[in-house]
């Protein structure tokens, strides 16, 4: 169904819709979801500020790893040659590294392996205070492998794969009012 979406709101904008508007039918969507559309929505718009783009980037960064959508958006904003004050918003999302494990044995901590997956798609102007964290992750695991950034999202366990529409009521309405009924949808008790 996601995919249906994504493609729903790329014809949206071929036809027009412009950034915000989409952003509202999407934005009440929850989660890792919700954030992914926000980032494609954002990496394909030429009408919104790069600050917005930023700030979407700085709020991901909570994340435990970064995402295609999250590589295509870095990207987008990169090329229109940030101020380096970008990369220190993002350090700053990223604090300071936690105390290196005592025991060599253990797993890295949490932080450390969520900023050696962001790694891989934020410049390294961003990781100042994170080298030897990033270092040490990348000693025992390799570097990050940017295929992991093609893997669709993991789904929660409770989904079924029924949609709420199907197919054919979807097919009968415009790309708009298509995309607008589901953006709408919320789960309520009758639903599997």
């Amino acid at each position: 169904m996601m995919h249906h979406l994504a493609r729903m709101l790329s014809r949206a904008r071929e036809l027009g819709v412009p950034t915000a508007e989409l952003l509202s039918w999407t934005n009440k969507t929850p989660g890792e979801i919700g954030e992914r559309i926000t980032c494609r929505i954002l990496a394909e718009a030429d009408d919104i500020p790069p600050q917005d783009m930023i700030n979407q980037i700085t709020r991901r960064l909570a994340s435990s790893r970064a995402t295609g959508d999250d590589w295509d958006l870095v990207d987008k904003i990169l090329s229109g040659d940030p101020e380096p004050e970008t990369f220190k918003f993002w350090g700053d999302a990223l604090e300071t590294p936690s105390a290196e494990p005592q025991d060599p044995a253990m797993f890295p901590p949490k932080d450390w392996a969520r900023a050696w997956r962001w790694s891989l798609v934020l410049p390294d102007a961003v990781f100042t205070q994170w080298q030897h964290a990033i270092a040490q992750v990348t000693a025992r695991y390799g570097a990050p492998d940017p295929e992991a950034l093609d893997c669709r999202s993991e789904l929660p366990q409770t989904l079924t794969g029924q949609s709420a529409h199907t197919e054919e009521e979807l097919a009968a309405l415009s790309v708009l009012e298509a995309a607008e009924l589901v953006a709408r949808w919320r789960p309520d008790a009758a639903s599997d």
